[in-house]
């Protein structure tokens, strides 16, 4: 009973036989309230039947001697159904007493016989005999007993009550247990197969499914399909982290083979330190740099949650954005223009997140832009409650198939052109978590061969 299925069916057995329990108690305790009324009531009638009996005994004889064998007479003394229908088609003596007391208050005749005292309460539920006015006695019929209470009969109409309710109980307890046994199996199974299930996910099988249970409740359904959503999600995130490590071991292991390849070489005096080869090496160095200023801000952008925002003008950020990347566009020969449309409402932004968005899209748009090329800024309201800003190039353009994955971390459609210009795979990822953190969204249209718009959105103060 130590299982999730033992201590279901212990606990409803347990409940089940405390509400038994509580009902015996309460109906024995009205049956017997209820019983000893109705009891009371019937010999109370039994002695107003006798009234008039012994009224008319008095005024016949003048006394009360001989009353015994008016009594006695079956006319007179009788087993009531209600009791003869128990058992007890017996002597009416064997439980029922008649005391009849003369007008003194001396007693004339009891059928106890002397055997019992007569209780001043007994006497308390007396009827008076009168005759022709005049009070003569008084009749009384109760149980026979010293105490004046029900006796025997009494207990056993309540011990046929209490087999009837111990009957009762022993078959509701049966009908609980059959009843817990059913139920616990629809909850038990699931319940352990989640347990099952966790332990496995414990242990590192994050993709671990617990297969649908049938006959199992509706919410326990539901928690199956909750777990089975969360070891999906914890085996995607998972897979993401191992081929995010991988992906940055291989991004960080091509220019260090490069650069220990050419330092082995110029050891072994197979190659001269020429400017050539030192300026190889220093790009080497760069793109490493980059790449770890990029993993840096990844980590800024995606886990940590301090942003400062404040109310900053679009113009204002625009014209930030061009100036941070004139210099480099100038000696490329690429056009540099922004656009900036009237009366736009100021958002509620981080100026240094923005200005690396800006930073990111920019110098992807260099990367892929050619000579002659145009790089083409822009803002303007996009609702009442947000400003697009667009960078536009004229590039080479992304391709339908590798749309869809622009914002995955270290994705490149074409891996070798990237790494050779120096690209991590990065700028977009950073770009979209910082957008997101603002209350902003982000996305691309492209155009393989004729170029690449990036749009995103913030919210205003207004």
């Amino acid at each position: 009973m130590t299982g999730v299925r033992g201590r279901l069916i212990l606990q409803s057995v347990l409940v089940c036989v405390i509400g038994v329990a509580l009902v015996w108690i309460g109906a024995m305790w009205a049956t017997r309230d209820t019983f000893h009324g109705y009891v009371q009531d019937q010999y109370a009638l039994r002695t107003a039947s006798l009234v008039p009996v012994l009224s008319r005994f008095y005024e016949l004889t003048g006394g009360w001697d001989g009353v015994g064998l008016i009594l006695r007479l079956p006319s007179a003394v009788q087993v009531p159904g209600w009791a003869r229908r128990w058992g007890y088609d017996t002597d009416s003596y064997d439980f029922e007493r008649i005391i009849l007391v003369d007008a003194r208050g001396y007693v004339v005749y009891d059928t106890a016989g002397g055997r019992l005292p007569v209780d001043a309460d007994i006497l308390e539920y007396a009827e008076a005999i009168t005759v022709r006015g005049t009070r003569v006695g008084y009749v009384v019929v109760t149980a026979l007993s010293d105490t004046g209470d029900l006796g025997f009969l009494e207990e056993a109409f309540l011990s046929r009550v209490r087999r009837a309710l111990f009957v009762a109980g022993g078959a509701s307890v049966a009908v609980a247990l059959f009843l817990a046994v059913r139920l616990s199996r629809g909850i038990s199974r699931p319940i352990e197969a989640l347990r099952d299930a966790s332990s496995k996910v414990a242990q590192g099988d994050f993709g671990h499914q617990v297969k649908e249970v049938q006959g199992a409740p509706t919410d326990v359904k539901e928690l199956l399909k909750s777990f089975n959503y969360m070891s999906g999600e914890l085996k995607s995130q998972e897979q993401g982290k191992r081929g995010f490590l991988s992906d940055v071991a291989h991004e960080v292991r091509t220019p260090l083979t490069i650069i220990k390849g050419n330092l082995e070489a110029i050891s072994l005096g197979a190659i001269e330190p020429d400017e050539e080869t030192i300026a190889a090496m220093s790009d080497e160095v760069t793109r490493l740099e980059g790449l770890l200023s990029n993993l840096d801000q990844l980590d800024t952008f995606g886990v940590l949650p301090e942003l400062t925002t404040t109310s900053v003008s679009p113009a204002e950020l625009v014209q930030r954005a061009l100036s941070s990347v004139q210099g480099i566009a100038s000696r490329k020969g690429i056009n540099l223009e922004g656009s900036v449309e009237d009366g736009l409402p100021k958002v509620h932004a981080d100026p240094d997140a923005v200005r690396q968005i800006f930073s990111n899209l920019l110098s992807n748009a260099l990367r892929y832009t050619s000579t002659g090329g145009a790089i083409t800024v822009k803002a303007y309201e996009d609702s009442a409650h947000y400003v697009v800003f667009q960078v536009t190039d004229t590039g080479t353009g992304i391709s339908s198939e590798d749309l869809p994955r622009v914002f995955e971390r270290f994705y490149r459609g074409d891996k070798s052109r990237s790494r050779s210009t120096g690209g991590s795979g990065l700028g977009l990822a950073i770009a979209k978590s910082a957008v997101e953190r603002q209350g902003g969204s982000i996305w691309v249209e492209s155009v393989s061969g004729e170029g690449t718009s990036v749009f995103f959105k913030l919210p205003t103060t207004v």
